[in-house]
């Protein structure tokens, strides 16, 4: 998402299987995801992959060196978050809101910062739906 002035405020990063499968994918990843937010551009980072059990997530909190009590359970395999990147005085910190998703259950609606206190809901399970029916996976309603 960009802003008016056409700078970069926002990203989703939609996580494939090439991203868990080897520790050079995953930190390169990882660093992306951290570039965005040192660079003050919001992330959503969705990972529904069940063929590997790597958690993106925790290794882009791992690169932030941010607290451990904004993990996901450890068994979190599959999950979207939302990250947002804010100052607070000279110091940087990063907001987040992890949801953990379940094969089965509906995606969750994420929140997506984009500029001062405005916020979009991104309804990963609407979109995802009509995605499948877009490409007739799924019978229309």
């Amino acid at each position: 998402v960009q802003a008016d002035d056409g700078r970069l405020v926002a990203a989703i990063e939609l996580v494939g299987p090439a991203n868990k499968d080897r520790p050079e994918s995953r930190a390169a990843f990882a660093a992306k995801c951290a570039g965005y937010l040192m660079s003050g551009v919001s992330v959503v980072i969705v990972d529904v992959v069940t063929s590997r059990l790597a958690n993106l997530h925790h290794e882009l909190l791992q690169l932030l060196d941010a607290p451990r009590a904004s993990d996901l359970p450890a068994e979190a395999f599959q999950y979207a978050v939302s990250y947002r990147p804010v100052a607070r005085g000279e110091h940087a910190e990063v907001e987040l809101w992890p949801f953990a998703c379940a094969v089965g259950q509906p995606l969750p609606t994420v929140p997506m910062h984009l500029i001062q206190d405005i916020f979009v809901p991104i309804e990963l399970e609407a979109t995802y739906m009509e995605a499948c029916r877009s490409r007739r996976l799924i019978p229309d309603d």
